[in-house]
């Protein structure tokens, strides 16, 4: 699926690439901006409790992401956060996904340790459905990041390449009014596991709300760790995470529907960032973490 979204994207660029060099279209600084891909990489499908969303069919999320301008969306499963059958939960996902937006949608399958076969659901992920990574919930499926079978899980991922996209948490404290709560996640076990497990690649989404915080400058030196600033408050936020971490290792995450695709846009444009920091936060960064992430042979 992603090596489709890769000839669909590539046959896009070099049309419009081939056009301006004809003088067939006049490439200005807002037309240039179009041309650059956008990867969101923290969408959902599926409904939310409490809370009716306009986008929950994948012809209306891809309707939605186009309008936001973004040419790439990885998405996750809401019903993966609330049921207990996981490979139910993925497969929808995956069928969801694979014939709308022309390989728009890649999924990213959850994974719940705390469930019997956990590791058939890896597998699965991995071999059946040809996913780049997998997704995690740690708050709302129960466990602890010092729990043995999350590091467990963590190496299983490094053996199959595959990265993990950790929720911190779905809704930050000022969106609490009706909205299923987790407890808070303690991320000090991840800075220490991220030092003990060599090649593993973890995206931290939802999680970027104190830049000062002890925890997260472990992470922010942590080799293969990347952010998205899906909870940072405004554009000076975003300039704090990127002076924090690195701008090339932050990467775009609108957790929509349940939040407006199109707000992280408007705040990295708030930012004021150079041209190559927006670039590697749109779609460099995130591009990269796929590339590192081929399927092997099962």
């Amino acid at each position: 699926m992603f090596s489709d979204f890769k000839r669909v994207h590539r046959r896009r660029f070099l049309q419009v690439s081939g056009a301006a060099a004809c003088g067939l279209v006049k490439v200005t600084s807002a037309s240039a901006a179009e041309i650059n891909p956008l990867i969101d990489t923290h969408v959902y499908l599926g409904d939310w409790p409490n809370r009716r969303l306009g986008a929950t069919a994948p012809a209306a999320l891809v309707a939605l992401l186009r309008q936001a301008k973004v040419n790439q969306a990885w998405v996750g499963s809401f019903d993966a956060l609330f049921h207990k059958d996981i490979h139910s939960a993925n497969l929808r996902l995956v069928k969801g996904c694979r014939d709308i937006g022309e390989g728009m949608l890649i999924p990213v399958g959850a994974i719940n340790p705390t469930l019997p076969d956990w590791e058939e659901d890896v597998r699965r992920c991995h071999q059946t459905f040809k996913m780049p990574g997998i997704r995690l919930h740690p708050t709302y499926h129960g466990y602890s990041l010092d729990d043995s079978r999350f590091a467990r899980l963590l190496q299983l991922t490094v053996g199959r390449n595959l990265f993990v996209q950790m929720v911190v948490q779905m809704i930050d404290e000022r969106r609490r009014l009706l909205t299923p709560r987790g407890p808070q996640l303690d991320l000090a076990p991840l800075t220490r596991i991220t030092k003990s497990i060599r090649g593993l690649r973890v995206l931290i989404a939802n999680g970027v709300e104190a830049f000062e915080d002890v925890v997260n400058s472990g992470l922010a030196k942590a080799p293969g760790v990347y952010f998205d600033f899906s909870c940072v408050a405004d554009g000076n936020d975003l300039r704090k995470l990127v002076r924090f971490v690195s701008a090339d290792r932050v990467v775009q995450g609108s957790a929509a529907p349940l939040f407006d695709a199109d707000t992280s846009s408007t705040m990295l444009e708030q930012a004021n960032l150079t041209t190559n920091h927006v670039n590697l936060i749109r779609y460099k960064n995130a591009r990269r973490l796929l590339s590192m992430t081929e399927q092997q042979p099962g």
